[in-house]
């Protein structure tokens, strides 16, 4: 019996279903275009929350890849560099997106309620490491603060 549209779909969106719930808040794509539309649709709308709303969404994904030798070497390398800056900060939802011209890399940086550094100052401080010590990298930092 040939493998129809429809049956394709209902088996993706079933599988999509299945693998957020088993894995929680986070979710390794390494599938489709399509599932990264929805991620990127997801993340946009807990975004869309945060600043029409000023909550955190409780449920989101980001398409992250953990097998990528590239991507896991800079996320070390970038975290460490980070430590130099404030030793508290902590970074996750690491991912890199490469252009023409150069590569985006995309993160959450978890400042603490106490950090001597305002969000702001974390931010260009952060971008201004990346663009330093990453040739051809900009950075696309989104602040977080820690909740414990």
């Amino acid at each position: 019996r040939p493998f129809t549209c429809r049956s394709w779909l209902f088996a993706f969106f079933t599988l999509f279903m299945v693998s957020t719930i088993c894995t929680g808040m986070r979710m390794v794509l390494a599938w489709s275009a399509m599932a990264r539309v929805i991620a990127w649709r997801i993340h946009h709308v807990a975004n869309e929350l945060n600043e029409k709303l000023h909550c955190e969404a409780v449920i989101h994904m980001d398409p992250v890849e953990v097998n990528n030798s590239r991507i896991v070497e800079n996320r070390k390398l970038l975290a460490e560099k980070i430590k130099e800056l404030d030793s508290e900060i902590t970074i996750h939802d690491f991912r890199m997106v490469t252009g023409s011209t150069n590569t985006s890399l995309i993160f959450d940086a978890v400042i603490p309620f106490d950090s001597k550094l305002s969000d702001e100052e974390a931010r260009r401080q952060i971008e201004e490491l990346v663009s330093r010590e990453f040739e051809n990298c900009t950075a696309v930092v989104k602040i977080d603060k820690a909740y414990t």
